[in-house]
C-alpha cells in the first residue's frame, strides 16, 4: 500500500463516501484495494476503455508530458505502451477481478461515454486519472463536475511538473476552489 492508497481510503472513509466513481483505472490496483479496505463503499465504478489508441498518439504543445518523447504521447504505465491484444487481456482479466465484488462494476466505455451514462448529483467521491493532457482533463472535469453530488469530493492525480496540463485544466475549470495536495501530486475539490 503506498500513501496515495493510504490517503485515498481515508478520504472515502471518513467522508462517507458511499457511491464512487474512477475514471482511468488502468489494471484496476486502486480500485480492488479501496473495495476490498472501505466498509463505506455500496457503489464503485472503473470507467477505462483500454484502448491503443487513447494510450499512443500523437501529441505536440505546452502540455506535453516530460516523461514522454516530444510528439508522442504514450501512457506505458511503467512499463511497455500495450498493444491492444494486451490491452484487451487487461479488461478481461479485470472482468475476472470484478466477479469477486458485490459493488464494483467495470465500465468499458471512454469517460465522456460513461458520464452519460450517470444522472447529475450521484457521486460522493469521483477519482480522475484518465489522459494527462490539459484538453483531456479539462473535459473530464467539466464532464463529471456535474455528476458529483453537493459536499462531495472530486480528486485528480499527477499533478505535478510531469503532467503541467492537469494542474492548468483543474485550476482554469474549478478556479480557487481547487486544493493542491502536491507531497502525494493530486488536485482535490469539494463541492459546495
Amino acid at each position: 500500500m503506498n500513501n496515495r492508497y493510504s490517503y485515498l481510503l481515508e478520504t472515502i472513509n471518513k467522508r462517507q463516501c458511499k457511491k464512487c466513481i474512477e475514471i482511468g483505472v488502468w489494471k484496476g490496483d486502486l480500485s480492488f484495494y479501496l473495495c476490498k479496505s472501505s466498509p463505506a463503499i455500496k457503489e464503485y465504478y472503473m470507467v477505462d476503455p483500454l484502448l491503443h489508441s487513447d494510450n499512443a498518439f500523437d501529441h505536440s504543445g505546452d502540455d506535453h508530458p516530460a516523461i514522454m518523447k516530444q510528439g508522442r504521447y504514450e501512457c506505458a504505465m511503467g512499463g511497455k505502451v500495450r498493444n491492444q491484444n494486451e490491452l484487451d487481456s487487461m479488461a478481461l482479466n479485470i472482468e475476472q477481478k470484478t466477479k469477486k465484488f458485490q459493488n464494483l462494476k467495470f465500465i468499458r466505455k471512454s469517460s465522456l461515454e460513461a458520464s452519460l451514462d450517470f444522472k447529475d448529483s450521484y457521486f460522493d467521491f469521483i477519482y480522475l486519472d484518465a489522459i494527462h493532457l490539459y484538453k483531456h482533463v479539462k473535459e473530464d472535469i467539466i464532464n463529471w463536475l456535474p455528476k458529483l453530488k453537493n459536499k462531495g469530493i472530486f480528486i485528480g492525480d499527477d499533478c505535478n511538473n510531469m503532467f503541467p496540463g492537469v494542474e492548468k485544466a483543474a485550476k482554469e475549470v474549478l478556479g480557487s476552489n481547487v486544493y493542491f495536495n502536491k507531497p502525494l501530486s493530486q488536485w482535490i475539490y469539494i463541492k459546495e
